[in-house]
């Protein structure tokens, strides 16, 4: 098969905005893009890293809020990991299984796959599809992402368990690298359905914003506490 669309369609939890400007002044609801596909995953894969870097900044942990540190670092860790979890599977193999037991895995190695087999994709798009493919692949593989699927994440291999820690390579880019493949393959498919510059930028700006929400919740939590604590201590 060589229909690499079916593979991007999709929806995925948060869907950040149900409905989009027309350029009249008037708004039209947002195609359902489905449940599980490419697409939509990226989407929350790009707004997971951006509350990602919003937790990590270096203010956060040697400024004002250095007392709520072990919140913060709890908040970013479990952001991090629903990121990885997010990662792991979308950049697995493209099927699994042998002889008449084959099944396929909704991945981008699958997508890739049928996009470079598609006949009405042309010889330049498949071209810029594969420089793209293979930078995320090598980021992939210098961080040892597929080790850490293995035996850290979604099987506890007891040896690597017992040996300490599993340390992931540079994936400082990966996400980036996973937005810029997304953008060589599926503007070919939506053409006019679905602008994914544009939705991508949503995302990313809404992970901004959910991660500044954290540090003023948290920031007036202190300033309230301080409050209290003045009352308290007042004669």
């Amino acid at each position: 098969m060589t229909d690499f669309g079916e593979v991007l369609q999709g929806f995925v939890i948060p869907q950040l905005h149900d409905y989009l400007d027309d350029g009249t002044g008037r708004y039209e609801k947002r195609r359902v893009l489905g449940d599980t596909g490419l697409t939509a995953r990226v989407l929350n894969i790009s707004y997971l890293w951006e509350v990602c870097k919003k937790l990590r900044q270096p203010r956060l942990t040697t400024g004002r809020l250095w007392a709520y540190l072990p919140i913060l670092t709890t908040l970013r860790r479990t952001v991090e990991r629903c990121w990885m979890l997010e990662v792991l599977p979308l950049l697995d193999k493209a099927e699994f299984g042998k002889g008449k037991s084959v099944k396929l895995n909704s991945t981008v190695k699958l997508c890739h796959l049928r996009f470079q087999a598609n006949p009405a994709t042309t010889t330049a798009e498949k071209t810029e599809e594969q420089k793209r493919f293979d930078l995320l692949f090598a980021t992939y593989a210098s961080a040892k992402l597929k080790d850490i699927r293995d035996k850290a994440m979604f099987h506890l291999d007891h040896a690597v368990n017992l040996a300490g820690s599993f340390p992931t390579g540079n994936v400082e880019h990966l996400t980036e690298q996973l937005i810029d493949w997304l953008l060589s393959v599926a503007p070919v498919f939506y053409k006019h359905h679905l602008d994914v510059a544009r939705a991508v930028e949503i995302a990313q700006s809404a992970g901004k914003g959910i991660g500044r929400d954290y540090r003023r919740m948290l920031l007036d939590y202190q300033q309230k506490s301080l409050r209290r604590k003045r009352m308290i201590e007042k004669p």
